[in-house]
Parts: structure tokens; C-alpha cells; sequence
């Protein structure tokens, strides 16, 4: 038998077979590198695309604003005050900063802001009673059970026709006692 005659390499053509090789490699992980960036940049802007057209749609938005408990103020500015809208994002209201924003008005005592499904937000408000108005030089004021005296804006001008004109009682003593005598009468 005859054996065959093995070709040895040239250290020059042993070294070029390196470069080839290391040329090779560094390829394979760039390529790796731009796949794995890629991914992150497809994945990111799906995210992003998803949460646009999420945005844009009406399942993001405020269906109804449901209110319970108001007597004298009407739920259309009740609504105002808590500055909700059909057009306000569901997800992104805080309960606590719209029951803070409806208690600054001087007519609330309480209240309470549920998120319900469907979109939903429930109000529950607990109103100061007025049982009457008067004039200070001019000036109407709504006077409650609760010692409140309250300015009358236009806001309220409803409440006039629910409530009575209060003369007389001037002192602080006289209105603290008619508040009191009014604390237990219903408002029917």
C-alpha cells in the first residue's frame, strides 16, 4: 500500500487560516449582537404601537361617570369639579386626587371614588345640609347644620329654591342654635 503524502501547512498559510478564522467569529458575534439588539428594538416598538392604538381607542377612555348622594348640587357640576370627562384615560385617574379635588368644594363634607369595570367611576358624595340663606351687606350666604356658612356663587343658585331666606339671627349664638333646631328636621 502506498500512503498517501500529507500535506503540511506553511506557518504563513497557518496564520492566515487564524485570521480567517478569528474574522470569522467576530462576524458570528456581530451578527448575534445586531440580532439581539433588533429583537429589543422590535420588541420595544411593539410595546409602544400596542399602548398607542390602545390610546387612540375608546376602551382607554371614561364610559360614565356614575354620582350617588347628591342632594342639592347637581351631577353635572359635580362632574366638572372632579374634572372627568368622556374623554379622560381610565387608567391613568387617581382616586385619591379626584375625592381630594370634589372635597375642596365648601359644600362637600366627604366623598369617595371608585373604579368600577367597564370603565366605570362611581362618586359617592356626603353633602353638607343647608337649611337656609341669608344677606350680609348684600352678600347671599348659604348657612348649614354644620355652623358652615358657605358664599353663595353661582354654582349653588340652585340650592336657593330648596332652602329657605333666613331673617334675623344675626349673632353667632342665635345661628349656632337655629343650625342646631335644623340639624334634625329632614330635608323633604
Amino acid at each position: 500500500m502506498v500512503k498517501k503524502a500529507q500535506t503540511q501547512k506553511t506557518p504563513i498559510e497557518s496564520v492566515d487560516q487564524l485570521f480567517v478564522e478569528r474574522a470569522a467569529q467576530t462576524d458570528n458575534a456581530r451578527f448575534l449582537k445586531c440580532t439581539n439588539r433588533l429583537m429589543v428594538f422590535s420588541f420595544g416598538l411593539t410595546i409602544l404601537c400596542i399602548f398607542f392604538f390602545y390610546c387612540v381607542s375608546s376602551l382607554s377612555k371614561v364610559k360614565r361617570v356614575s354620582i350617588r348622594g347628591n342632594t342639592y348640587l347637581s351631577s353635572a357640576y359635580l362632574t366638572k369639579v372632579s374634572q372627568l370627562s368622556a374623554h379622560s384615560f381610565y387608567y391613568f385617574q387617581i382616586p385619591l386626587a379626584i375625592q381630594d379635588r370634589i372635597e375642596k368644594d365648601p359644600m362637600i363634607e366627604s366623598a369617595t371614588v371608585t373604579m368600577k369595570k367597564d370603565n366605570i367611576i362611581q362618586i359617592d358624595v356626603v353633602e353638607k345640609q343647608p337649611f337656609g340663606y341669608r344677606f350680609v351687606e348684600d352678600v347671599p350666604y348659604l348657612l348649614c347644620t354644620d355652623d358652615s356658612v358657605i358664599p353663595l356663587t353661582s354654582d349653588y343658585m340652585s340650592i336657593i329654591s330648596q332652602v329657605p331666606l333666613i331673617y334675623g339671627f344675626q349673632d353667632e349664638e342665635s345661628t349656632h342654635l337655629l343650625a342646631n333646631a335644623f340639624k334634625d328636621i329632614q330635608p323633604s
